[in-house]
């Protein structure tokens, strides 16, 4: 049964790398004492801090908008791209979200997948 979890959670690191066609890039971490640590790992996602101008929001989201892997900081800002939100929250209706991606593939995915589910993007980045 272990060995079958272990193959489980192998197979699934596998196919997020393959699925922006990007390994993840190291980011430098501080590791704390065991207990501080289960509270982060059990809450996906990140609290951007997003930059508002206007009708512009620029996330400044740190892990990839797709593939969820963190990012350098020599990465961050090569790869933008924007959509405008469409969902069900009054506050953002009509705005336009300004994302980091990881690569080129990334970028192209995104406005497809916002387009889908707006609030889980956002609530993800830490936004809703």
């Amino acid at each position: 049964m272990k060995n079958l979890f272990v193959a489980g959670f192998f197979l699934l690191s596998l196919l997020a790398v393959a699925g922006c066609g990007r390994a993840s890039e190291t980011v430098e971490t501080v590791q704390g004492p065991e207990p501080e640590l289960r509270p982060a790992l059990a809450t996906p996602g990140e609290r951007a801090v997003p930059e508002i101008d206007g009708d512009l929001i620029k996330v400044n989201n740190v892990l990839c908008a797709v593939s969820r892997t963190p990012m350098s900081q020599e990465t961050l800002g090569k790869f933008t791209g924007r959509v405008v939100y469409a969902g069900n929250n009054p506050k953002y209706r009509g705005k336009t979200f300004e994302f980091n991606y990881c690569c080129a593939m990334c970028q192209q995915m995104f406005p497809q997948k916002f387009a889908k589910d707006p609030d889980g993007v956002l609530r993800f980045h830490g936004l809703l």
